[in-house]
């Protein structure tokens, strides 16, 4: 398996940079904000989880044209706009106060792959991943063995997090109906795939209007029983509307 897929950079942004010379600059300075880059994404913590600061920086990243999908905690959640970072998992009390997603899109590389992203690292025309991009969350899985069935591709949504409670399955060993992942019984011998009422898409979406235009995420989730797989997250800043 790979655990990810790829992107090709459009452009490496340094966020960190690019805030201390806004008006949040005095902000960043006096440590009210922690930068953390991660290649496809950024992550932001606001100190005592201060929402007008991160509201600020919220509205702030809202308006920057390589900005994707923006994510809140608990903590901060109210900011109109952006979306609950429990959507993709990110839960608990060392959750970033605000997440951002790098913008992408589907242009093809001279290479022939499809997707570039902006990046937080790396050069342009070199490969990245942690965006909510397709491309980068999209990874492939081969197995083989006597348990699985042969020359069969498999399209409903899995994950890495579906691996372990398949192999406890076909060992036989309990437990893995106590796992966030599922087993994978659409690629075994004599076992059913999942019902199709059982696979269910939803798109969770937010905006806001601006002073430079009006934002407007998305991110798309599919469930499978009791496991949800994140599909992508694309987020536009229109302002023919302003």
């Amino acid at each position: 398996t790979s655990d990810h897929g790829y992107s090709t950079i459009r452009e490496s942004v340094d966020v960190k940079s690019a805030i201390q010379n806004s008006s949040l600059g005095t902000e960043i300075a006096d440590g009210a904000i922690i930068v953390v880059p991660i290649g496809g994404s950024v992550l932001f913590y606001v100190r005592d989880k201060n929402v007008l600061i991160a509201e600020k920086l919220a509205v702030w990243l809202m308006s920057q044209s390589w900005c994707g999908p923006l994510l809140a905690s608990q903590a901060v959640s109210e900011i109109a706009g952006t979306i609950p970072a429990s959507v993709v998992g990110n839960e608990g009390e060392r959750v970033p106060d605000l997440i951002m997603s790098f913008t992408w899109d589907s242009t093809v590389n001279d290479k022939g792959f499809t997707g570039f992203s902006y990046s937080s690292s790396g050069s342009a025309g070199q490969g990245q991943h942690g965006s909510m991009s397709p491309n980068e969350l999209n990874n492939v899985l081969f197995a083989q063995g006597p348990n699985f069935k042969h020359n069969c591709s498999i399209d409903t949504p899995t994950g890495n997090i579906d691996i372990t409670p398949t192999i406890l399955h076909i060992l036989g060993v309990p437990g893995s109906e106590n796992m966030d992942g599922r087993v994978l019984y659409e690629g075994l011998h004599g076992e059913d795939t999942p019902d199709h009422q059982s696979i269910h898409t939803e798109v969770i979406k937010a905006e806001r209007t601006i002073e430079a235009g009006v934002f407007r995420q998305e991110i798309s989730v599919t469930h499978v029983n009791s496991s949800y797989y994140i599909d992508s997250g694309k987020a536009t800043l229109d302002s023919t509307g302003v």
